[in-house]
């Protein structure tokens, strides 16, 4: 069936289990859904996607923030505290704790690290040392 032809045309689907369960919706229910996707703001759409490519760790994380973040999560479970101890402390997301203990998070920002780190009761430095030669 040509996609100009259907009613939906103008909902992407994306899968065939979407476009079932959109076939599965009440015409009302399909209505409200058009309602709801036209709403929707384009700029924080952008910025969604945008801060998905951040947060995918396309490219590799560096050495120094895996060791750090590995730190981090050695001292958690040193100190006995959970994923949600930690979030509760720091005021970082639970979900985010993990991905950056995980190395998922290639670029945490500062302020994150330091709120992490005083959470288990650690002080957050920055350094500089010279390269080492090659």
């Amino acid at each position: 069936m040509a996609t100009e032809n259907r009613p939906d045309a103008d909902i992407d689907h994306g899968t065939e289990r979407n476009r079932k369960r959109w076939e599965a919706l009440t015409p009302e229910q399909r209505e409200a859904v058009r309602r709801m996707k036209a709403r929707r703001d384009p700029v924080a759409d952008e910025n969604a996607a945008k801060f998905e490519e951040l947060d995918a760790p396309k490219a590799p994380v560096p050495p120094y923030v895996a060791s750090f973040c590995a730190a981090l999560k050695a001292e958690r479970e040193r100190l006995g505290l959970s994923l949600a101890d930690v979030a509760r402390l720091s005021g970082i997301e639970r979900s985010f704790v993990s991905r950056i203990e995980n190395g998922k998070v290639a670029n945490p920002t500062v302020g994150t690290l330091n709120a992490f780190a005083d959470a288990l009761g650690m002080t957050f430095t920055l350094g500089v040392a010279p390269k080492s030669a090659q």
